[in-house]
């Protein structure tokens, strides 16, 4: 891990850390996982998460991870990282309309909301630039030719800065 992402991990902790403080549903662990397991999760995904999502991911493990602007998808305890792999394919048309039109679902929206949150695949980008959506879902399930997107953040790590700032924490 390179010694930025090192620095943007414990910049993503000490946000963690605050929010299972003021949270009592956000508990996150700290478990370190192969690197191998982002191959195994790559295999059943066309398109790569930001670095410093990846970190997360191999980092901490969560049943509910709210960052107030969304809802991360549960990464639950184990060995891989197959348990979020499924929370994100749980939703099989909500999945594929994502994938065939190049978003890279990892959460949902605030509070109750069933809209994706994604990363906006962008090919002439590097991940780690890809924007932050919220998909209208009723949208997408109503095969609505226009499909309404929201940018929450211009890139993940944008996003992680915002949550930060909304608690206080931003030095």
């Amino acid at each position: 891990m390179s010694t930025d992402n090192a620095d943007k991990l414990r910049m993503l902790s000490t946000c963690l850390s605050q929010l299972d403080c003021q949270r009592e549903d956000s508990t996150t662990i700290e478990q370190k996982t192969d690197r191998k397991a982002l191959v195994q999760l790559y295999e059943h995904l066309p398109f790569q998460y930001p670095s410093l999502f990846e970190e997360l991911l191999l980092n901490y493990r969560w049943d509910a991870l709210d960052l107030s602007l969304l809802r991360v998808k549960p990464n639950r305890a184990g060995e891989d990282l197959s348990g979020f792999l499924s929370e994100i394919c749980a939703d099989e048309y909500i999945h594929e309309y994502c994938i065939q039109n190049n978003f890279l679902l990892f959460g949902m929206g605030p509070d109750v909301s069933y809209d994706p949150a994604c990363f906006q695949v962008v090919p002439t980008l590097h991940p780690d630039s890809y924007p932050v959506m919220l998909i209208d879902h009723e949208d997408i399930l109503c095969l609505r030719k226009k499909v309404r997107t929201e940018v929450l953040a211009t890139n993940f790590e944008s996003l992680i800065e915002m949550v930060l700032e909304r608690f206080g924490l931003n030095s």
